[in-house]
């Protein structure tokens, strides 16, 4: 989860933070294995970049960061199962 702070109070802050235009991006997600070793993932992701990108682009986008975002979960998974499985028998 993040959660943005406004550092306008604070002088020394304000100095380090970057310069550049500001986006938000918000996303929450629940996997639940299942009993059939099936897994249910919820994903809500949310993002506006700021700045001169149209937001029709932003939207175009997000299917195909999510689809990544689907691709790396399942290898995390498959390695999670792995390495609880141990080692094969075969190696």
């Amino acid at each position: 989860m993040t959660v943005p702070i406004d550092v306008s109070s604070e002088a020394d802050l304000v100095q380090q933070e970057f310069p550049g235009t500001r986006g938000a991006y918000a996303a929450v997600e629940h996997v639940k294995e299942l009993p059939d070793g099936g897994v249910n993932w919820r994903m809500i992701t949310t993002s506006t970049p700021g700045g001169y990108i149209p937001q029709f682009i932003v939207e175009k986008q997000m299917p195909g960061k999510i689809k990544e975002d689907v691709a790396a979960f399942i290898e995390w998974l498959n390695k999670k199962r792995a390495d609880a499985a141990g080692p094969s028998s075969g190696s």
